[in-house]
Formats: C-alpha cells, structure tokens, sequence
C-alpha cells in the first residue's frame, strides 16, 4: 500500500508499527511477498513471523494441556475457550478437561475434528515426536511452540511438510496484541 505524496513504507515501517522487535528476514521475489491481501504479515519460512489467526482458526489442538489452573497451558487454553474456540485438550494422564473429552495423543483425534492450530506446552525435545505425528495423520495446522519451547528439526520438518510454525511466542500473547 502506498501512502500518496510520501515514501513507500518498508517491511520495517510496518513492524515497527506492528510493534515487533525481530531483525528482517533475507529478501526474497515478489511471488513471495510478506503481505497478505489484508495488509498485515503472514507467516511462510521464518521465526519471525507469527501466523495470522483468521475467521477460519476455530479449532486449537492443545498438546500438554494441564487440568491445573495455575499451568500457563490451562490458562492460554481458558483465554480461547472463552472467545469462542474450540479447545482439544492433549494429555495421556486426563479424561477431560473442563468437561471436554481429552485425548492420549494427536493420532487419537478423529479424522472428522479439524484442527487449525496445534498449540505445544510440551519439553522442546518432545516436538520432533508430536510434528511426525501430525505428518503421520496428513494434516497441516499451524504447529505453535509456546515460550522457550523450540526445536529447530521440528520446525524444519513441519515447514517442510507445507505447515506454518512458530516457535518461542506464546499464542495468547500474540492474540492480545490484535
């Protein structure tokens, strides 16, 4: 978008509006453009970029979910539950959470349940597994890694496979900002 009778604005420009303090990627061609049609950044092959969640994202699929209220898992997954989205708790060691049936592992998921995202409060060495098996079902959400959580091989592999990743930023965090 150009501003008439000044400068265009940079990619730089616009983070800063944006408020996001990460050095620039390298340049990549028009086909690759860092804009969406709405103007705002969108997710493709670098940490620093965080993806839009749009009127599509409905489902968080939350791996590591905690049935105790003071884990930051139960209360990133309450913040969403109470706007609207639906949560899929992921927890060997739970039935449910908050009345909602809870599953062993990603593959448990029924086919039929579509999942946007794929939120991870799980030990960084715990990714690889949990993005394989994301792989292994053939389903392509965005795979989120909490705060401190990051994985290098995952991130790679899912970016891979056609998925968006982000590492490092807590969802709820990055939901607030908008």
């Amino acid at each position: 978008m150009r501003r008439i009778g000044k400068a265009p604005r940079s990619k730089r420009d616009v983070r800063k509006d944006l408020g996001v303090r990460v050095p620039l990627p390298p340049q990549r061609n028009k086909s690759q453009s860092d804009l969406n049609v709405a103007g705002t950044f969108k997710f493709l092959k670098e940490i620093y970029y965080v993806p839009q969640m749009n009127l599509q994202t409905k489902t968080i699929a939350v791996v590591g979910l905690s049935d105790k209220i003071d884990r930051p898992s139960f209360k990133v997954a309450k913040y969403f539950l109470d706007l609207g989205y639906r949560i899929i708790p992921i927890n060997p060691n739970i039935e449910n959470w908050l009345g909602i049936k809870a599953y062993a592992d990603i593959k448990s998921i029924p086919k039929e349940i579509e999942i946007d995202i794929v939120d991870i409060f799980r030990k960084s060495e715990e990714v690889l597994e949990i993005v394989k098996e994301v792989i292994e079902i053939n389903r392509k959400p965005i795979i989120w890694m909490q705060e401190e959580i990051i994985n290098e091989e995952a991130k790679k592999l899912a970016e891979k496979n056609g998925m968006e990743v982000t590492t490092g930023l807590c969802l709820m965090k990055e939901h607030q900002k908008k």
